[in-house]
């Protein structure tokens, strides 16, 4: 599974600045990518307000888009993978 984030500047009703992150995972199947997970991360908490999806984004209708950055592309990621059939042992 692969990761790619990129980071994306707001102006909120206030005029304060507001950094967005999304996080999107894939993993590739053939020769395709196939997106497995989208995660979307308010580095001052998750806003209030309620939230409209605009330009892939999930952001308050308020804010102003400034810009955005990609921080790195398909960064090689490492999951912790359970075998649900193998048999388990409990530690007491």
């Amino acid at each position: 599974m692969v990761v790619s984030e990129m980071r994306s500047l707001y102006r909120d009703e206030d005029d304060l600045f507001r950094t967005v992150i999304k996080r999107i995972y894939e993993e590739q199947v053939g020769d395709k990518w196939v997106v497995k997970k989208v995660e979307i991360i308010y580095e001052d908490g998750e806003p209030a307000q309620p939230l409209e999806y605009r330009h892939g984004w999930l952001i308050p209708p308020e804010w102003e888009f400034i810009s955005e950055v990609w921080e790195y592309e398909r960064k090689q990621v490492e999951e912790t993978v359970y075998d649900h059939e193998s048999e388990v042992g409990i530690l007491r």
